[in-house]
């Protein structure tokens, strides 16, 4: 079930593990900031998410049973989509309070987490590993068109309604201000997510015109490396007091 240990697998193990760790200390920091305050509890629930995430990811990388990582991979990628939803949820909030969490928008939830369970049941995972792994790689997974839908569309359409709501509260806050150079720096760090997780997906669809497994593997690494500054860079807004029109953190 498990096979021995490559170069590249302990690289990805290690930078996931670190990933996790600072997943749940950015979760927990955020949250003991003030606890009672729901755009705070909602990206904690977004940490946490992300976290068990990177934690799957660790997991299945270890595996050469097939069926396996191809279960393990639908799981990290159905909770990476709930922790852009509780991302979302924290800009709605935060730029419109908590009449937001009654209003009609919350369709957007409900359609997004219905589009994410469709990751599970999908076809269209194939994963080359153990003795069908594909020269330069030990693990490599590859999706067609109608899981990649599936998979990002939630996803990036959940992040572009994140930074609508970011981008409210930006304009209402005065310019230099510790709480405008807060906000933009967690509107970059949104952003930052969504580019860098396309980097991470992309490869999935590319192996039939990429044929150099190891340079697909070089633009994911970019690509959970971009995912880890996004995740501090919202972290550190976190970290400091927005006063918007309607809410502050």
């Amino acid at each position: 079930m498990i096979s021995a240990i490559s170069v590249r697998q302990i690289t990805t193990i290690i930078g996931l593990g670190i990933a996790a760790i600072i997943g749940v200390i950015c979760a927990i920091v955020i949250f003991k900031r003030d606890p009672h305050y729901n755009a705070n509890r909602f990206t904690s629930l977004a940490y946490l998410n992300l976290t068990i995430a990177f934690f799957i990811n660790v997991i299945y990388v270890l595996i050469n049973i097939e069926e396996v990582v191809a279960f393990l991979h639908r799981i990290a990628n159905l909770f990476g989509i709930i922790a852009i939803i509780f991302l979302f949820l924290s800009a709605m909030y935060l730029s419109e309070g908590e009449k937001s969490l009654r209003s009609s928008r919350m369709m957007i939830i409900v359609v997004n987490v219905l589009l994410g369970l469709g990751i599970l049941f999908s076809p269209g995972v194939k994963v080359f590993t153990g003795e069908t792994a594909l020269p330069g790689s030990e693990q490599y997974i590859e999706w067609d068109v109608l899981f990649f839908l599936f998979a990002t569309i939630p996803m990036y359409f959940t992040l572009s309604a994140t930074c609508y709501y970011y981008l409210k509260v930006w304009r209402e806050i005065p310019s230099n201000t510790p709480a405008k150079n807060a906000c933009s720096l967690i509107i970059i760090g949104t952003i930052l997510l969504g580019f860098s997780h396309f980097l991470i997906v992309i490869p999935h669809m590319l192996r039939t015109l990429i044929t150099e497994i190891s340079t697909l593997v070089l633009i994911a690494n970019f690509g959970s490396i971009g995912v880890l500054v996004g995740i501090l860079l919202v972290f550190w807004g976190y970290r400091t007091t927005i006063s918007g029109k309607n809410s502050s953190i």
